[in-house]
């Protein structure tokens, strides 16, 4: 998937990753005005992040996907407006 920054800013997001190191995370930064590509497992982890999920409302960060991605996609957001 391809996550698309529409704005003429930064976004930066941190990713809590399974280590054995407390408070290790991996950094996303999506540069203005450019994108990043990121596998299912990562965008996962963005869409339960609460900045993450307020930069797409407010359309600074648009979703680019394959047709395969939709099947996925559309699991996880159901899943997670059930659940909000």
């Amino acid at each position: 998937m391809t996550i698309v920054n529409n704005t003429a800013h930064n976004y930066a997001f941190e990713i809590d990753v399974d280590s054995p190191l407390k408070g290790q995370v991996s950094r996303l930064v999506i540069s203005a005005n450019s994108s990043a590509t990121a596998g299912p497992g990562t965008v996962l982890l963005l869409v339960l992040d609460n900045n993450f999920q307020a930069a797409i409302a407010a359309g600074d960060i648009t979703l680019q996907y394959a047709a395969s991605d939709i099947t996925w996609l559309n699991n996880v957001i159901s899943y997670l407006v059930g659940i909000l």
